[in-house]
């Protein structure tokens, strides 16, 4: 789990959370979500683009969807 073997990478945080979200276990989703922003406090969902190589509409609607989920703010 790249949570685990870098601890300090919000970006695998972030998308622990998505996951966790879109699959319903909130609560895991809440906590990774915590912790990628403890780590990337300036973090926007609102300037996504600048934070993700998605390239379909619809992926990054999903991934927004999944941090919508998860608590992040927009």
């Amino acid at each position: 789990m790249p949570c685990l073997a870098q601890p300090n990478f919000p970006v695998a945080w972030r998308l622990l959370g998505v996951s966790a979200a879109l699959a319903g276990r909130r609560d895991q989703a809440q906590e990774a979500a915590a912790r990628a922003m403890k780590l990337d406090p300036g973090f926007l969902t609102a300037k996504l683009a600048n934070y993700v190589t998605l390239r379909r509409p619809e992926d990054v609607d999903r991934y927004e969807e999944g941090l919508r989920l998860a608590g992040l703010r927009p």
